[in-house]
This record gives structure tokens, C-alpha cells and sequence, in this order.
């Protein structure tokens, strides 16, 4: 080594060492280094505080390398939040939402943590909605104010998100949705949803009836919460466009497990399809009163998810699942690297096989950390900033933030995944198989759905 060399890398270990004090220290002294001009550590404080901590370690690194480091106290984490229905009739989705989302934490924990705070821990806070709006705007006050999150994950169902969305935007934190209602990405440009919503899986789940089926008439039947209306509305406008006739249309109250006057009138309306929105006490008393009232259609479609894409559906009427269709945000057989993994992680986790609620919660996890991961910061209005700059593919698909892709000026702003990554899903022997579109499709759609008494 020249002794030019020598003089050079002494001199910069001497400036790596002010901001190690200035770092650790804080202090105002002086250090004077041969032959240049005098740096207080406040300037090279300064120097710190403007630099993001990968650019430090980074200088850290190719100055003296992990010995430097290991002098600096452990990063602190970074905190985040998560919001879903934990008890009451919603518990078991709320769950699977809130297994998914741990399960991207833990990966980027086990993978060295958030690598541009210096290896910081991701750790969370929860909060259970109990599935009510009320307490979901309260539980995202006390994550905000009293647990100090940077960001939040949540809700599942549309009534819950909206209020959380609304406490997110005036606090200036970031929340990405896992909804389907587009006025909840509209609140404002800290609100964002990278699965799609109501008009792609509306779209998906029509046009799936027009190419594969000879369905004319159909009957419209959607819970009135904050999912159900929205679908409502979407569905009476795109069936118009594509020239379907709705012989029948109602809403119901959410909860209720009662259909005897609804079945009734479907019946009679003598539909080919029904297009149903409900979550999952719902779906299953309407599957099985269905039945029981012996209604029988050509298909029964679920737009988004919700109800009929939920494992514990099928588990909860058993063969009477079969035949059901959804229009949804995810295919297990989407063609990514990261939905294997997915798939595979999640089983390996919790013994049992991924599902759409998962999947929603772990996708909008992963857009969130990597966002924080391209920030290098805790600052909410930091890591907005890079997750309107995503650009990335995911479980589902492409994730890249823009304007509403259908109707951008009734929903403003550029919280929505400009990628439709929708499909429709069938229950055949059990199991959810993807049938539309083909390029992803993973069986034939089943078709007709038979009468009841023939199965």
C-alpha cells in the first residue's frame, strides 16, 4: 500500500469516527484533520441526519466494514399496524387476514429485516374491529396515537376500512386496504389497495357469464353494508352495458341468515343466474336455503370476495359448494414466483393451505414493506411517498398505483392498482379451481350449475 494510500484511508476513517460521535455521542466538539478544514460534529451530524441510514452504512461498510457497525446501537424497529374483525361472526376471515399479514412480516424479519434502516425489525400492533365501523375507526386512533405505527394494514370488510381510512388520511398515515369499495382508496393520497375492486370484479364476473354461458336474465341479491352497495350500483350499470336482463334486485341487512323471502321471489322471477354479495354467515345460510327452497339457477356468481371464496364456506355446506363461482383479486395458479412461494411459506406455516383472505392481507404486506424497504425511513409521509412509486409484481400480479381505471372521476386519486388481475374461480369436488381467463385457468368451468335434485 503507497503511503499516499495509507495518508488518504487514515484521513477517512478519522471522518467515519465524527460521525460515529456525532451518531452515538451528539456532542458539539471540534476535530481538527491535518490539512483540511476544521468539521464540527454538528455538521456531520447534519451530513447524518440528511443522508438516508443505507447511505451511512454503505460508508460505514467500505471504510472499515462490520466492525464500524457493530459499534452502533441495534436500529430501532419499525413499527406497523394491522386492523381485522378478531372475534365475532367475522373472526375466522379477520384471522386468516391476520395470518397472512404476519407471515410477510416474519419473511422479512428471518431475510435481515428492513435492510436500509440498518437490519431494522418490523414489528406490529393489532387491532380487532370486532366488525364494527366505530370500534375500527377507535382501534386506528389508539394504533396512531398511542402505539406510534408508521403505516397500517386492514380491515376486510368495506363498512370497517372506510372509517379506518378516514382517521389514516387526516393523520397522515398510510393505510393499505384490503376492501373492495373504490371509495376507500378515493379518501386520499395516503390510502391505497393493491388487490382490485368492485369494478374489475364485477366486470370479470359478467363477462364470464356472457362468453361461457347463454344467461340473459339474472337477479341481484347484496348485502347493504359498505361492500354491497357500491356492487349494487357497478352491477346494474355494467349488466345494462353488456345486455343482460335483471328481472330481480334487492339488498339486505348484513347479518342476516334468514333468505325464505328472497329465495321466493328469485324463484318466481325465474332467473338463469344470481349475482350475490355477502360474507360468510350469509353465504352459507343462502347456499343451503337455496337448497332448501329448491331455487335453481344456471350459476350462482359472487363479485369480489367476501363469502363464496372463503375455505370456510366450503367447509360450512360442504358438497353444496360446488358449482359456486366468484369473480375475484387472486388465482392460485397466477403465474408468479412469489405466489409459489406464497403458497408454499404458508402451508409450511400453518399446516393448511393458502387461501383469498390470506393472500389479500400478505400482498398488501409485501407492497407496504417494500415500500418501506425503497423509503429507508419511519416517516409516514416517506414511505407514501414510495408506495405511490411501486412498481412491482407480487402473489397476484402486477402492483402499480394510478387513477381508477373505469371511472376516475367519480373516484379521484391514484390509490387503485392500475393492473387487472382479476378472474373467476369455480368450486369443483372441494376444491377452488381458477376457470376464466384461460391463460391462467387451471380446469374447465363446470357448467350448467345442476338442480338440486340432481346432485
Amino acid at each position: 500500500m503507497t503511503a499516499k494510500k495509507q495518508k488518504m484511508e487514515k484521513r477517512i476513517a478519522i471522518v467515519i469516527s465524527v460521525i460515529i460521535t456525532a451518531i452515538i455521542v451528539g456532542s458539539a466538539t471540534y476535530l481538527v484533520i491535518p490539512k483540511e478544514e476544521e468539521l464540527t460534529v454538528d455538521d456531520v451530524k447534519t451530513f447524518v441526519e440528511e443522508a438516508s441510514e443505507s447511505t451511512v452504512k454503505d460508508i460505514l461498510s467500505v471504510v472499515s466494514g462490520d466492525i464500524l457497525m457493530d459499534s452502533l446501537p441495534d436500529p430501532e424497529p419499525v413499527k406497523i399496524g394491522q386492523i381485522w374483525p378478531l372475534s365475532g361472526a367475522q373472526k375466522q376471515s379477520g384471522e386468516k387476514h391476520q395470518r397472512g399479514f404476519e407471515l410477510r412480516v416474519k419473511e422479512v424479519n428471518d431475510a435481515g429485516g428492513i435492510k436500509s434502516l440498518r437490519g431494522a425489525k418490523v414489528e406490529f400492533e393489532t387491532g380487532n374491529n370486532q366488525g364494527d365501523p366505530s370500534t375500527s375507526r377507535s382501534e386506528a386512533e389508539r394504533l396512531i396515537g398511542q402505539q406510534n405505527v408508521s403505516a397500517l394494514v386492514g380491515c376486510y370488510t368495506s363498512d370497517t376500512t372506510l372509517p379506518t381510512a378516514e382517521i389514516c388520511q387526516r393523520e397522515k398515515v398510510p393505510l393499505m386496504v384490503c376492501a373492495g369499495n373504490p371509495a376507500i382508496p378515493a379518501t386520499g393520497d395516503y390510502i391505497y389497495r393493491a388487490h382490485n375492486g368492485i369494478f374489475e370484479t364485477v366486470d370479470v364476473s359478467l363477462s364470464f357469464l356472457k362468453k361461457n354461458m347463454d344467461v340473459q336474465k339474472i337477479s341481484l341479491l347484496m348485502e347493504d353494508a359498505g361492500y354491497g352497495p357500491p356492487a349494487f350500483k357497478v352491477t346494474q350499470s355494467f349488466a345494462g352495458k353488456m345486455g343482460f336482463e335483471i328481472v330481480s334486485a334487492e339488498k339486505f341487512p348484513a347479518g342476516k341468515t334468514s333468505f325464505k323471502s328472497e329465495l321466493l321471489k328469485i324463484k318466481e322471477a325465474n332467473p338463469d343466474a344470481i349475482i350475490w354479495v355477502g360474507y360468510i354467515s350469509e353465504s352459507i345460510a343462502f347456499v343451503q336455503q337455496m337448497k332448501q327452497y329448491d331455487v335453481n339457477v344456471d350459476a350462482l356468481i359472487q363479485p369480489g370476495g367476501g363469502g363464496l371464496n372463503d375455505f370456510d364456506f366450503v367447509e360450512g355446506v360442504g358438497s353444496l359448494a360446488n358449482y359456486c363461482l366468484v369473480g375475484t383479486y387472486y388465482s392460485k395458479a397466477a403465474p408468479t414466483f412469489h405466489n409459489e412461494e406464497f403458497k408454499q411459506r404458508y402451508e409450511e406455516e400453518y399446516g393448511q393451505p393458502a387461501d383469498f383472505l390470506a393472500e389479500e392481507a400478505y400482498e398488501a404486506t409485501a407492497v407496504l414493506l417494500n415500500a418501506i424497504e425503497r423509503a429507508g425511513s419511519r416517516d409516514p409521509a416517506d414511505i407514501r411517498d414510495a408506495i405511490a412509486d411501486t412498481h412491482m409484481v407480487w402473489t397476484a400480479g402486477p402492483v402499480v398505483f394510478g387513477e381508477h381505471q373505469y371511472a376516475p372521476d367519480k373516484f379521484k386519486g391514484s390509490g387503485f392498482n392500475t393492473y387487472n388481475n382479476s378472474v373467476v374461480v369455480q368450486v369443483q369436488n372441494g376444491e377452488f379451481e381458477t376457470v376464466y381467463p384461460a391463460p391462467v385457468a387451471t380446469a374447465e368451468p363446470q357448467l350448467p350449475m345442476p338442480n338440486w335434485d340432481e346432485r
